[in-house]
């Protein structure tokens, strides 16, 4: 009998245990979902700050020196609508100059635009973004420049046209800096975090630029050396 007893409640501990295994599996899975779900919308967030026009730009710029003009472009047009916020009237004459992609399929959309107006809406209901938002978005943009000239360091492109591509993204964050330099000192507590943010990535897009301005700049005098010693 107490033999029975015994293994009665080895049996009673073993389902117990089985229990509480099959608890903490349970609780494994839904946290894996939680986390791929959480990258998932995190990563739909990402791209949140590139219009549908954007991305199809990008797709279709597949040279670098193509692509790095179009994200300094995207920089500086969401650079000119937070400093609408903090300086109306301020942006310079560089700052101010329409996309130029845009300018050519202007005229040929026009048409194409008009009724769609209507349609949009409830899009033009959408509150103004802040700008924090839009410093968001900005951060985001410099995120994605700094993806792409790490890749373009990987691999050999075309040296003259990269070189001039990055040396105008340079002149872009040369300004870019300054700006937020001088309007630091009239931000929120909120504002400020975000700004900080920005300059720190700045800082280091900054360093990246200039070390491939450096690296593109070393082959084209190693080409020009090629030619010369082979018209010798």
């Amino acid at each position: 009998m107490h033999i029975e007893l015994v293994r009665g409640k080895m049996v009673g501990i073993s389902d117990d245990m089985r229990a509480q295994h099959r608890i903490r599996s349970l609780m494994c899975c839904v946290l894996l979902l939680a986390v791929l779900q959480a990258r998932s919308m995190f990563s739909i967030q990402k791209q949140d700050y590139l219009t549908e026009d954007e991305i199809e730009q990008l797709r279709e710029a597949q040279e670098p020196a193509d692509r790095m003009k179009l994200l300094d472009d995207f920089l500086k047009e969401r650079l000119q609508k937070a400093r609408a916020l903090k300086s109306p009237g301020s942006l310079s004459g560089g700052e101010n100059k329409a996309n130029p992609r845009k300018e050519k399929s202007s005229s040929s959309k026009e048409v194409k635009t008009a009724p769609a107006a209507n349609s949009s809406a409830a899009s033009q209901k959408a509150p103004p973004k802040s700008f924090v938002d839009l410093m968001g978005e900005y951060l985001q943009c410099l995120e994605e420049i700094s993806s792409n000239v790490e890749n373009f360091s990987s691999f050999k492109v075309e040296p003259k046209t990269y070189l001039k591509s990055l040396k105008g993204l340079d002149q872009s964050l040369q300004e870019h800096r300054k700006w937020i330099a001088e309007i630091s000192g009239k931000l929120d507590r909120s504002e400020k975090g975000m700004v900080t943010d920005v300059s720190e990535a700045l800082e280091e897009l900054s360093a990246d630029v200039n070390a491939g301005i450096q690296k593109a700049q070393e082959e084209m005098k190693l080409l020009k050396e090629s030619k010369k010693a082979k018209n010798e």
